[in-house]
Order: structure tokens, then C-alpha cells, then sequence
């Protein structure tokens, strides 16, 4: 059965009707044409239902009609239409549905889906071929393709043939990055993949509705998030992939630019990367014509495009896991103290195994001379459970040294992890952000501001949008390690502790 359902406005009296070759169909003519109704509810969403056995020619085979109104008057006007609308045709096991867009104006692509999923044989892998997990949003599911054959439906049958490779798409609708770090390790357990294909999207975060002054606590936290579920792929001991961000039908020009700022870092990060963005985007970070159905999602088209934008290469089996290392020496003294960099956890590790403390400051050069040589990412780091009154993060430079002067104590060991695993939302929650300053909250009683900027930023309670973000932390005056919130540095992470 097929259910054909387009949009109508329609006058009191009119009626939908739609008519084109083949006996099912009317054989074009109007009085044999299917009938379409509407409800209330539904208005102006006209829908009719037939059952269409399978065209003899061409091949392949397909439907070709036209919709009609009828007037009060008996008049029949047919659409005003160069070509008539064409939609495969396909074994009908549940309703098929044609969403057929508007009267006058059917879409570029054909878009039709069951009601109910068909069950297809789960194929075990071939001879020498592995298992390929797609962890993904309602674009990897296909959704808007024709029957849902979006990239991943093509990608499956090239591995299949290439590699004997078995793909399996665990893509949900409206799948953010929280979302799928709650399920991926379930997933992982349960596919024991050999590759896993992460596709998200920062339309699904928000991106395109938030307030302006929560697009960049969006980004960052989608970005923080995907390097996370990385390294959860990693410790299952499977390959990641990273599908690349694409465009949205309403991103203007700052979206544009976080955007294009996201798939730049993606790049950086060792993990290979899908690069949809480049053959979807038309420049200002809107779909190019005329690969989108709405807003959000390809046609069937701009689905096959993303497709043929794959490497398979990419997927080979014989390509192997490069794994960052989890430690890394950077600096050692016959005393005892040491430096280690952590690539895998983005972390350094200072480690004073002495009886005295070790001041770290820029005039060390033996020890920024080893730091510039393994250069550890730029940023601000955060120690892992700081005290009170003690150093909370330390400034790499972008040439590798560290800026920040620190003490540290005999006989101790200090983690400082890159600020940007904070922005997880399994890890903290992101109450403001704007690019210079964020506020996390941890837990229900700690707040860490991060400041990136070159300047002292002032927080006072005139600020709005910080006021409003710190409504949900409990009551009481905020201090700074006993003293109330001052300016604060630039380069510079704070913790700060609600005391009541």
C-alpha cells in the first residue's frame, strides 16, 4: 500500500485527487483517479491510500502521476507542472509513505519511507571483513533519503563488497553528543566493532535555536563531548571515525564561523574525518541547492553526496589503530622530579619525589626547553581535585611552556588536565560561555572559571546573561579560596567553592 500525502490549501468545496499511468492509478484519467482526504487536524495535509502492483516497464520501474483539483464548479485543473512527479516503486509489506511536498511544488527528490520498519537478514561479516558501528543522528539513520537509503545504506553495501565488512546503524532520531555518550558503551559492548563511525551534528546541540551568548558553550561542549566518545572507541579497542559537521537551512553568519571553526579543529585531532562540509556547504554555512529536503536534513541527493565524499580506503581492515600514547616523558632530574604528557588524556603530570618543593617558573630553561621540544597542547589546564588555598590550573603557552609559576610540595604528584574535558556534558555543566570566559559547575558545590582571554575579565552582578547562569547554585556568598570574587587574570582557571 502506498499512502501518498501532500500539502493543499484548498477552498471550501475543492478536493484533492491524483491520477497518473498505470491502472492503480487512474490511467490518467480523472474518474478513476485516487481520492485524497483531509481532517482538521491535519489541514492542509491531504492524504490517499492505494495498493500498486509492480509496472511492467520501464525499468526500473516507477510511478509517474500528477495530483488534481477539483472545483465546486466540477472543473478539474491538473498541476501546473513541467514534468509529471516520478517515485520509485517498491514491494509494499506495510504502507509505504510518499511525503510529496506541496500542490504545484514537489520537492527535488522523492521521499518515502515505510510505517513500520521491514526487517532485513542481519549478514554476518565475510572471510577476512570485520564490523563497522555507526553511532549517529536521524542524517546517518538517512532519514529524508528515499526508504532511509541515506549515506550509511550506501556505505554498507561498498564495504560489504570491498571488504566483506558487516556495518551496523545505531543512529537514533534527534541524537545529541550527551545522548550517545550515555549509550555508547553499551553499544561497544554489545557490536564489538572493529570501526566506529561517529556522526553528529551541532544542529541536534542547538546550534541554530540557542541565544546568542549560548552558541559558543554549545560548540565547545559538542567538541569536548566527540573527544570523549574518541577515546571510549579507543578503550573498546576499535577505530573511531569522525563524521564531519554539515550545514543547517537557518545558520547565520556567527554559526557560520563556529562551524567552519569546529570541522577546522576536527581535523587537529588525529582521528580521521568524513569531510561532509565541503561538498554540502555553499559558503555561508546553508545547504548548497539542491541537496536539502528542510533545514536539517539532505535529500536523497545531498545523502548520495555525502556517500561518494567517503574514502573506503579509510575502512580497509588492514589499516591499524594509532593510538596516542598515555605517557609521555617530558622533563626528569636526578633528584627525582619529573614531567609527563599525556596525549591520550591531554593532561600533564608534574611529580616531585623529592624532600623539597620545586618552584616552576619561566626562568627554569632546562625544563621549558623540554617542554618546548614535546610541545603540550596550548590552554588552560585544571588540577584534578584541588584544595583550597592550592594552585587550580596552570597556562601553556602556544610554543609549549608553562606560564603559570607554581610551587609544588615534596613528596607529591599533580594532574592538570586540558579545560576543554570540562565542557563534557558527562564530565560538568557549561552555565556560560562566550568564547573568553566560561563558568562550569561541578557537582553541586564547586564552580570553575576559566578565563581565555588576554585581559582581566571584571564578573559583577550587573553582568545579565552570568547572573542568570548562576541561578542554579546553591545559596550563599561565593568566595575565592575565603575571599570574595575579584577580577580575573587572563590566561587563568579559578575554583571557586559556595559557602554558605
Amino acid at each position: 500500500m502506498y499512502r501518498f500525502q501532500v500539502n493543499a490549501q484548498t477552498e471550501v468545496g475543492e478536493q484533492i485527487g491524483l491520477c497518473g499511468a498505470g491502472a492503480a492509478l487512474g490511467e490518467w484519467n480523472p474518474a478513476r483517479c485516487v481520492r485524497l482526504t483531509t481532517q482538521a487536524g491535519r489541514y492542509p495535509l491531504w492524504t490517499g491510500e492505494v495498493w500498486v502492483g509492480e509496472p511492467a516497464a520501464p525499468e526500473p520501474p516507477h510511478l509517474e502521476y500528477k495530483y488534481l483539483r477539483w472545483k465546486p464548479d466540477g472543473r478539474i485543473l491538473w498541476e501546473n507542472l513541467r514534468d509529471n512527479r516520478r517515485v520509485p516503486w517498491e514491494p509494499q509489506p506495510v504502507t509505504l509513505v510518499v511525503e510529496d511536498g506541496e500542490f504545484d511544488r514537489p520537492p527535488v527528490c522523492p521521499y518515502g519511507y515505510y510505517v513500520a520498519p521491514v526487517p532485513a537478514p542481519m549478514e554476518p561479516p565475510l572471510a577476512g571483513g570485520g564490523k563497522v558501528l555507526v553511532v549517529g543522528s536521524s542524517v546517518a539513520l538517512g532519514c529524508s533519503a528515499w526508504l532511509l537509503r541515506g549515506w550509511a545504506w550506501h556505505l554498507a553495501r561498498a564495504l560489504r563488497e570491498r571488504y566483506g565488512h558487516q556495518l551496523i546503524n545505531a543512529s537514533g532520531l534527534g541524537a545529541n553528543i550527551q545522548d550517545t555518550l550515555a549509550r555508547l558503551p553499551g553499544l561497544l559492548a554489545q557490536a564489538q566493532p572493529e570501526i566506529v563511525v561517529l556522526a553528529l551534528s551541532l544542529g541536534n546541540e542547538g546550534l541554530a535555536t540557542c541565544a546568542p551568548h549560548e552558541r559558543r558553550a554549545v560548540q565547545r561542549r559538542f567538541e569536548s563531548g566527540l573527544q570523549q566518545a574518541v577515546q571510549m572507541v579507543r578503550a573498546a579497542g576499535a577505530r573511531p571515525i569522525l563524521g564531519g559537521v554539515y550545514p543547517h537551512g537557518h545558520y547565520q553568519d556567527e554559526h557560520t564561523g563556529l562551524l567552519r571553526d569546529t570541522h577546522r579543529r576536527m581535523l587537529t585531532w588525529g582521528v580521521p574525518v568524513l569531510n561532509w562540509l565541503d561538498v554540502l556547504d555553499r559558503g555561508d554555512g546553508r545547504w548548497r541547492s539542491p541537496l536539502a529536503w528542510d533545514a536539517a536534513h539532505p535529500n536523497t541527493d545531498g545523502q548520495r553526496v555525502m556517500w561518494e565524499a567517503i574514502a573506503l580506503e579509510g575502512f580497509a581492515p588492514e589499516v591499524a589503530i594509532e593510538e596516542p600514547p598515555l605517557s609521555v616523558p617530558v622533563f626528569g632530574d636526578a633528584a627525582g622530579f619529573e614531567v609527563f604528557w599525556s596525549p591520550r588524556e591531554t593532561a600533564l603530570r608534574l611529580r616531585n619525589g623529592t624532600d623539597y618543593p620545586y618552584r616552576i617558573a619561566a626562568d627554569w630553561q632546562s625544563l621549558q626547553t623540554a617542554l618546548r621540544q614535546r610541545a603540550p597542547l596550548p590552554g588552560i589546564y585544571s588540577r584534578r581535585d584541588p584544595q583550597i588555598g592550592e594552585p587550580s590550573s596552570l597556562a601553556v603557552a602556544p610554543t609549549g611552556e608553562i606560564e603559570t609559576p607554581l610551587v609544588v610540595p615534596p613528596r607529591s604528584e599533580w594532574v592538570f588536565e586540558s579545560t576543554f574535558r570540562l565542557f563534557a556534558p558527562t564530565v560538568a555543566t557549561t552555565l556560560f560561555y562566550d568564547g573568553q570566559l566560561a563558568l562550569i559547575q561541578e557537582g553541586d558545590r564547586r564552580l570553575r572559571m576559566v578565563c581565555e582571554a588576554a585581559d582581566e575579565y571584571n564578573v559583577h552582578p550587573m553582568w545579565r546573561e552570568v547572573r542568570l547562569a548562576l541561578r542554579g547554585m546553591p545559596p550563599g556568598s561565593t568566595k575565592i579560596g575565603g575571599t570574595p570574587i575579584p577580577r580575573f587574570a587572563p590566561s587563568g582557571l579559578t575554583t571557586v567553592w559556595p559557602v554558605g
